[in-house]
């Protein structure tokens, strides 16, 4: 019979044994778990909002301008004020839909196809909608990859309650991806640019969807506790495979057990790994060499053999930095040759199809770390040496595939972070990067046979370097960024200073010529100082400003005897302050006893009523703009990239490109000479349109204009190196699900 309460559909015929019980107890069930999201992810969101305004102060306390702070602050204010309507939003769009997915009419038979994006036809409107897609997409991704083998449970478990129908990732109400939008629909309140955005996601990534695992748990546990699959064991509906994948099956797939200790958990998800690598035709693609028709070798006889191979120049051989290739071939056949040798029984032509399967894992796997643009070919050639040893790391220990912390994923990650802004640095001594990470390497492949605390007592080793060398660099990047700030602040002061001496000086027509070499040598002097130390608002930058003008009031010649007299007592009241202003600078005194004594003959001009002599006036419109050194543009600079102009029609848009690009990113960037390097963002001028950059050490590697930058990324000859935040591993088992789910011709079901 079927309910008329549009909750769920519960037909009974066709239900199998251990299947759900009463219509009450799955509404119970269903109901049990809606709690147990609304709760899980209530705190989550309230953790999530205390960190942004956290988050937000500290940008707005490092903020390079007064604009940038109040920016922050007014985020910070925002966030503040609809925080709670956020919340409520962000549960009431999630929830609205996990009740939707129970009521039939309203489930689809099959998952909507994504849309493809023409992304030659957007517009720079567009452009923002894009950024902030793929910032969606890879938070998506990072969920998923995280929890894998709950999110597998859970879908098996809303199958069961579904008497059958299966549950994709995308159909899915309480999936990552369904979290991720309606998170995205909550935060359209917040009337923000898409930088600011881009912060809010990153901490609802760090707060919300690295914790996702923990919520999903109490959801399984709570169906698991009511008799949903209480043991889960996935097995495979054998149709449409090939006769290769087959007979990979009949070899004993389902007789195979992960190695004793190994949790629930973990035993879901490799059981799901496998599962959707059975689908996969692996034998042109992967270089299947086994032959599951002749004895096969046990586990530790793998073991064994690939123990000799990673000690010899095989594990060297797996990775071609030329041609970019990962060398499963080599690998498989070198290892056949070797079991045979250890097992001492030519014969043998195929191991454990849970091995088989692990070895294939690993190698797409390292086909994505070694492929991935982010790491430089140099060190890709020493990271696919580690092949060979993280396949027995992953044979001896399936937690490798289930735990971002394992000691195996964190090393590779360390050194994924740690050489990414690695160029190519011809220092091999003992200290440098690329010789911490071929001793590593050494180490590993020397030592390791089966204990694989090795990886997490190198870990510590790696991350004690990375810290020491980060400390340094961090100190040295600061001073050269002070000295760039400075450089940038004394040329604001020089333009600053001379635009208002020459609006004093050209104002009047004729001035003495000794008014105006006070005001250009040693006036201009302490007017930068107190622009420097306390800016254009501060009392004592306009009282100087207001003294030039009280100056030239003071060089009139005074036919009147009353204003020749309250000249007379204006004169020594201005030339003091000056005196003493300019002698609390260190002036030169020689030049100001020039200066004063030059000005001394025009007062006693004025002061007789006398004209000024004519060789002592200057006619300041053939006075020459002459431009402060080191603030005039040099024109003749290289550029970085020497190629056409960009077209009028795309030059904001490079521009606006270039002008996103966060402060720390990481660029390669191709010289001139074809010289590539790869160099961080480290400070970025709102004044002068500079952009600073420093390499690993933090000593400055090249200064470029906006216009510049603007045209290397146009050209190619510069582009930013996405996703170097994000965990290599975490990254590498997303492309892995992705690859696999796509190609897959296998469907799970609950046993």
């Amino acid at each position: 019979m079927r309910r008329n309460n549009n909750i769920i559909s519960m037909d009974r015929s066709g239900v199998t044994s251990g299947q759900t019980g009463s219509v009450e107890q799955d509404r119970t069930i269903i109901d049990g778990c809606r709690q147990a999201v609304s709760r899980g992810l209530g705190m989550l969101s309230e953790k999530l909002f205390d960190e942004l305004d956290d988050t937000l102060y500290k940008l707005a306390d490092k903020a390079e301008s007064n604009d940038l702070q109040t920016h922050y602050f007014d985020t910070m204010r925002e966030t503040r004020k609809e925080r709670k309507g956020i919340e409520r939003s962000f549960q009431e769009n999630l929830l609205s839909g996990y009740d939707n997915f129970w009521r039939p009419q309203s489930r689809p038979v099959t998952a909507p196809e994504e849309e493809e994006v023409d992304y030659d036809a957007l517009t720079l409107i567009e452009s923002d909608i894009l950024e902030e897609d793929l910032a969606i997409s890879n938070m998506v991704a990072r969920g998923e990859s995280l929890c894998l083998g709950e999110l597998y449970a859970m879908e098996q478990r809303f199958s069961k309650l579904l008497n059958g129908m299966p549950v994709k990732s995308k159909s899915n109400p309480l999936a990552p991806n369904k979290i991720c939008t309606a998170f995205r629909t909550s935060v359209k309140v917040l009337e923000i640019d898409i930088p600011t955005k881009l912060v809010v996601y990153k901490m609802f990534e760090q707060e919300v969807i690295l914790h996702l695992d923990e919520v999903y748990a109490g959801v399984n546990e709570l169906m698991r506790d009511a008799g949903i699959i209480p043991k889960l064991r996935p097995k495979v509906r054998r149709s449409k495979v090939t006769a290769a994948t087959s007979g990979r099956l009949a070899s004993g797939r389902q007789g195979e057990a992960l190695p004793q200790g190994a949790d629930e958990a973990t035993e879901e998800l490799f059981d799901s790994l496998r599962q959707l690598l059975s689908g996969v035709q692996r034998g042109s693609s992967g270089g299947m060499v086994f032959r599951p028709g002749q004895p096969r070798a046990d586990t530790s006889q793998v073991i064994d053999a690939l123990s000799v191979l990673q000690q010899s120049d095989a594990a060297s051989r797996s990775f071609d930095a030329d041609m970019g290739n990962v060398g499963y071939v080599d690998l498989k056949s070198n290892l056949l040759q070797e079991l045979r040798r250890v097992a001492r029984n030519p014969e043998i032509g195929s191991v454990k199809q849970i091995d088989d399967d692990t070895i294939d894992m690993v190698s797409m796997l390292f086909e994505y770390i070694l492929g991935d643009p982010n790491i430089p070919d140099v060190m890709k050639v020493l990271l696919a040496q580690l092949q060979i040893p993280v396949i027995k790391v992953a044979i001896l220990d399936k937690e490798f595939f289930s735990k971002s912390s394992h000691p195996a994923r964190r090393l590779l990650n360390d050194l994924a972070h740690v050489v990414v802004g690695w160029s190519g640095d011809k220092d091999q001594s003992k200290n440098s990067l690329y010789s911490k990470v071929d001793s590593i390497v050494r180490r590993i492949l020397t030592d390791f046979r089966e204990d694989v605390g090795l990886y997490a007592e190198l870990c510590e080793e790696l991350e004690e370097f990375i810290s020491k060398e980060q400390r340094g660099s961090e100190v040295v990047e600061k001073r050269t960024n002070q000295v760039a700030r400075g450089k940038e602040q004394l040329g604001v002061a020089k333009r600053r200073v001379k635009a208002e001496i020459d609006r004093r000086i050209k104002r009047e027509a004729h001035l003495p010529l000794a008014v105006v070499n006070l005001l250009n040598e040693g006036w201009k002097d302490v007017l930068m100082l107190h622009f420097l130390q306390r800016g254009a608002k501060s009392k004592e930058w306009q009282g100087a400003l207001a003294l030039m003008d009280r100056l030239i009031g003071t060089v009139e010649s005074q036919g009147d005897v009353q204003k020749r007299e309250k000249m007379l007592r204006e004169i020594p009241a201005v030339l003091g302050v000056m005196r003493q202003e300019m002698g609390g600078i260190l002036c030169d005194q020689h030049m100001m006893s020039r200066l004063f004594g030059d000005l001394k003959k025009v007062h006693l001009s004025c002061l007789q009523g006398r004209d000024i002599p004519k060789e002592l006036i200057v006619d300041t419109a053939a006075l020459q703009d002459d431009v402060p050194e080191d603030v005039e543009e040099d024109k003749d600079k290289d550029s970085t990239v020497s190629v056409d102009p960009i077209p009028v029609g795309e030059a904001e848009k490079y521009r606006d490109l270039a002008d996103s690009i966060s402060l720390g990113s990481w660029l390669e960037i191709k010289g001139k000479d074809g010289v590539k390097s790869r160099v961080k963002l480290s400070w970025r001028s709102s004044v002068s349109n500079y952009y600073l950059f420093v390499d690993r050490r933090g000593v400055k590697a090249m200064e470029m204009k906006q216009g510049e930058l603007a045209l290397a990324l146009r050209v190619g000859s510069a582009f930013v190196i996405v996703g170097a935040e994000n965990s290599l591993m975490d990254r590498a088992f997303a492309a892995m699900m992705t690859s696999l789910k796509g190609t897959g011709n296998s469907t799970p079901e609950p046993a």
